[in-house]
This record gives C-alpha cells, sequence and structure tokens, in this order.
C-alpha cells in the first residue's frame, strides 16, 4: 500500500522587544523570528495580520499609548505562523506634590507635576478617589490651611490613567511661648501665653497635668506665678492638629514647691515621695494634702523630700504641701480605687 505523510513547515511566530507589560513611557518594539528569510506583517489596531493583512514589519515600532500589537510571520513555501500578541500599558506618570505630605505649622502652597507630555491632573481634597472624569481640574497650586489628605491622578488621550498619588498634610497649631521665659527668679512673676496661629486658642496647666484642646484651663490673661511651678500650654484651633505641649518651670527659691512626685498614682495606703524645696527641715504643723484630704504625719520630712501614705478618703486630684500659711504648687496624683474583694463562704465538711 502506498504510505503518505504531510509535513507542513510554518514559520516561527514572531517575538516582541521589549515584552508586552505597563509602562510609564512610550516604547520601542522590535519584532523578529528566527525563520530564514521570512517577513513579518503586524496590526495595532486590533485585527489579525495575515500574509496580505497589515503593515509590513521594516523597523522598530514607537508605542505611544496603550495598544496591542499582532504580528506574523510569512515565508515562502511555508505555512503563515501563528499570531502573536503583546498588549502594551502606556500609563500616564502619577504626579508628585511639592512640598511633599507631612507636618507644618503654617499653610503650604502645594504644587502638582507630571512628567507625562501633555498630561492633565485631577485632585480631590475630601477622600475620594480622583479619575479622568472625577474631582477637580488642576490649574494652578493648592493652598492647604488645615490637616488635609490630597489625592491626584495624571492622564492623557491614548494614555491608561496613572496610579492615585496621595500625599497628607497635618497642619499643626504653633506651640504657645512663654514670656518671660522659664527660669529662675527672686520675685512672682507675670507670664504671657502667646501663639502664632491666626484665631487659635491656648490651654494651660498648672499641676504637672498635659493640656490639650479639652484639657486644662483657657487661657484669657497673664498668669501670675508665685512660687516654683511648671507651666504647660498648648495651642489648638478648628480645622488644625494640636500643638505640641510646651512646658516652661518657673523656680522661685525660698517658696514652697513641689517638684515631682513618686509614683503619681497609686492606691490608698501607697508610699509617695513628694521632691522638692521649701519644706522646711522637720514637719512640724505642715501638711500634705490628697485633693483636700490630709495625708497626715509623714513616715519622712526634709527641706527637699517628704514621704507620706495616701490618706484614706484621697479622690484623685492635686497634692498639695502646706508650709506654715504658704501652699506649694498643686501636682495631680491618681488615686487608683482598690479592687473590690468578693465574699468569702466557710463550709463545713465531715471526715467518714
Amino acid at each position: 500500500t502506498v504510505a503518505t505523510a504531510t509535513y507542513t513547515i510554518k514559520a516561527v511566530a514572531p517575538t516582541f522587544s521589549p515584552a508586552a507589560g505597563t509602562y510609564n513611557a512610550p516604547q520601542t518594539v522590535t519584532l523578529s523570528t528566527t525563520t530564514p528569510g521570512a517577513s513579518i506583517n503586524y496590526t495595532l489596531d486590533g485585527t489579525a495580520p495575515s500574509d496580505t493583512a497589515g503593515t509590513v514589519y521594516t523597523a522598530p515600532i514607537t508605542i505611544s499609548g496603550t495598544t496591542t500589537v499582532k504580528a506574523i510571520a510569512y515565508a515562502t513555501g511555508l505555512t503563515d505562523s501563528t499570531v502573536a500578541t503583546a498588549t502594551y500599558t502606556i500609563k500616564a506618570v502619577a504626579p508628585t506634590f511639592s512640598p511633599a505630605g507631612g507636618t507644618y505649622t503654617a499653610p503650604q502652597a502645594v504644587t502638582l507635576t507630571s512628567t507625562t507630555t501633555g498630561a492633565s491632573i485631577n485632585y480631590t481634597l475630601d477622600g475620594s478617589t480622583p479619575s479622568d472624569t472625577a474631582g477637580t481640574v488642576y490649574t494652578a497650586p493648592l493652598t492647604v490651611s488645615a490637616t488635609t489628605t490630597l489625592k491626584a491622578i495624571a492622564y492623557a488621550i491614548g494614555l491608561t490613567d496613572s496610579t492615585v498619588a496621595t500625599a497628607t498634610y497635618t497642619i499643626k497649631a504653633v506651640a504657645p511661648t512663654f514670656s518671660p521665659a522659664g527660669g529662675t527668679y527672686t520675685t512672682p512673676q507675670t507670664v504671657t501665653l502667646s501663639t502664632t496661629t491666626p484665631g487659635a486658642s491656648i490651654n494651660y496647666t498648672l499641676d504637672g497635668s498635659t493640656p490639650s484642646d479639652s484639657a486644662g484651663t483657657v487661657y484669657t490673661a497673664p498668669l501670675t506665678i508665685s512660687w516654683t511651678t511648671t507651666v504647660k500650654a498648648v495651642a489648638y484651633a478648628t480645622g488644625v492638629a494640636d500643638s505640641t505641649v510646651a512646658t516652661a518651670r518657673y523656680t522661685i527659691p525660698g517658696t514652697v514647691a513641689i517638684a515631682s512626685l513618686n509614683p503619681t498614682s497609686g492606691p490608698v495606703g501607697a508610699a509617695v515621695t513628694i521632691t522638692g524645696s521649701g519644706y522646711g527641715s522637720t514637719q512640724g504643723g505642715s501638711t500634705v494634702t490628697f485633693n483636700g484630704i490630709s495625708a497626715g504625719t509623714a513616715t519622712s520630712w526634709s527641706g527637699a523630700s517628704i514621704t507620706v501614705n495616701v490618706p484614706g478618703g484621697a479622690t484623685t486630684g492635686n497634692v498639695v504641701v502646706t508650709v506654715g500659711a504658704a501652699p506649694s504648687n498643686p501636682v495631680n496624683f491618681t488615686v487608683i480605687p482598690m479592687p473590690a474583694i468578693a465574699s468569702l463562704r466557710s463550709e463545713e465538711h465531715t471526715s467518714e
């Protein structure tokens, strides 16, 4: 019998260099096939090329926008290759922000730019995601005067939108300053607090606790500092973050002053060491109170250090040392409640 075999010799399909992928700039794409003497036809419009359809490849192709390239190799006496396909996604370059996101104590003029030629930029200030159809078109630097998250996207005809760039600007109030500055003085001082943040308010404390926009005393007039005192102050305003806490210590020798408590919290009965000045060498008629409750007789007493126990009935509040008729500066102490003790029930057990 006659045996028959048909051998179909196909051209090798074209390859692409660089390979398909996502890029932020135009690509110059080279097509090649390992079939000797083969020609290549290609298309850029999504249609399928053949040995009679498409554009004959003669030089590298510049891909400037998102494009699908299809190519086929063919040669006399050979079957056309399979169609090779590569998709090049050309994205706009994401916007950059100048200055960069961060924490500032004054409004910022923020410039947005993209290195993609001819690209436009849309941005949002409300947390939503911009796109080529959503957000505000950027035309001039933006004034960011309150804590804000800025999102921006770049886009251009024929390109895929860039990724969304995000920058958060935290605008903080400027920390208060003290006049005169903290230091050692021989007489009481009248201390003025101020901040350069327009419209900001100031809260302050004199008891060692930390002020915030909701804690402390609202500053309305200069403070009279008559004894050694630590003043802490914070500035705050609508739409901006609280300032850092500013601290100034005024030391007035000869006055009764508390510099620190150790510990600063504890239960009734806990030993507390008070460090400071002006206490005298012995307790005598001097007193220590915890939120108005006397601690009674101290376990130790010297001119610069006192140790007492938290008295029964004491609650969270200020510790004050009074020597003669002169009270010290108040310093906050947190009284920790003792845990409740569950009732115990005795049971009788009999042995057999």
